[in-house]
């Protein structure tokens, strides 16, 4: 019975080892990059829509006068990668379709592989149906973007967005990357990021829902009703005034939420197992008043504020 372990793994190791080889002679262990650069212009006024799909490449958006929509590939990849990488642009019917060919022999390889690209949209300010960008693990930046509805998703990348408009839904979305938004706005605001952080500025919206797993939610001067939650991050939230009903929930992080205005109509709920609330406003009228648990009206209770903590502390001032 050893025997034949050993003859296993003397035929395993042979086998290891002319793989290497191979791998070797085909540039496998080779830092040596070639550059990449390509380019494609859609002139069509009737080009409604804009659908970017991309696997690792990084995307920014540009606003731009022109009329007519740029895209740009730039970067260096791996000499041993065979096919080289080239943008994939087409019209189908009012959307224009963005991905790269030959993005996905990147899966297939062994050995050293190096992937640093970036593609570059230059689009009218003009206001478009839908703008909807996904990538696997390249970052996403975008600014100046006007649309009904912009959804922007990353699976382990980071999203920045700034000064851009959806007249219905907002949606931002990364599985283990942060989330930056600036000075944007929407009818709803839908934001979840697995493990990063988020951070919202300048927000203005009827309804924002903004949820993190593992990352820490800051959020400044956001307009409309707010539902913030963080399973193991802290929640900090600061405003000049309350304009809206909030929600904020924190399993295992403290809440803080601040305005420079106190407050003259507002009704707080405050609920906690191990953590102790504080509240830090004169003339409330309390029906509740323990280490963990806060209930309590300003004036006549117009706005309403609940927060939930597992093993954190809340803060109201």
């Amino acid at each position: 019975m050893k025997k034949f372990v050993y003859i296993l793994l003397i035929l395993f190791v042979i086998g290891l080892a002319g793989t290497l080889v191979t791998v070797n002679a085909n540039g496998g262990f080779s830092f040596d990059t070639n550059n990449v650069s390509d380019k494609a212009v859609i002139d069509n006024d009737g080009i409604k829509k804009l659908k970017v799909d991309l696997s690792s490449s990084d995307v920014s958006i540009h606003p731009t006068t022109d009329k007519e929509i740029t895209v740009e590939l730039s970067g260096k990849i791996s000499k041993k990668l065979k096919k080289k990488i080239k943008l994939a642009v087409r019209e189908n019917g009012d959307t224009a379709e963005v991905s790269l060919k030959n993005e996905n022999q990147i899966k297939f390889n062994i050995g050293v592989l190096i992937v640093d690209t970036n593609v570059d949209i230059y689009m009218p300010k003009e206001m478009f149906e839908s703008i909807r960008l996904e990538t696997s693990s390249g970052d996403i930046a975008a600014e100046g973007l006007t649309a009904k509805e912009i959804s922007l998703q990353s699976s382990s990348g980071d999203i920045a967005v700034e000064n851009s408009k959806a007249e219905d839904l907002f949606a931002i979305q990364t599985s283990s990357g942060d989330i930056s938004s600036m000075k944007n706005s929407g009818e709803k605001l839908d934001m979840k990021a697995s493990s990063g952080d988020i951070n919202v500025k300048d927000q203005e919206s009827r309804e924002a829902v903004i949820q993190s797993s593992s990352g820490e939610i800051r959020l400044r001067n956001i307009s409309g009703n707010l539902a913030a939650d963080s399973s193991s991050g802290d929640i900090f939230i600061k405003n000049k005034e309350i304009t809206g009903d909030f929600n904020a929930e924190s399993s295992s992080g403290d809440i803080t939420i601040e305005f420079d205005k106190n407050p003259s109509s507002l009704a707080f709920d405050f609920r906690g197992n191990s953590g102790e609330g504080k509240v830090e406003f004169g003339g409330v009228k309390y029906e509740e008043k323990k280490e963990n648990e806060l209930i309590g009206t300003i004036g006549l209770g117009e706005y309403k504020l609940k927060a939930r903590t597992n093993s954190g502390d809340f803060t109201l001032r």
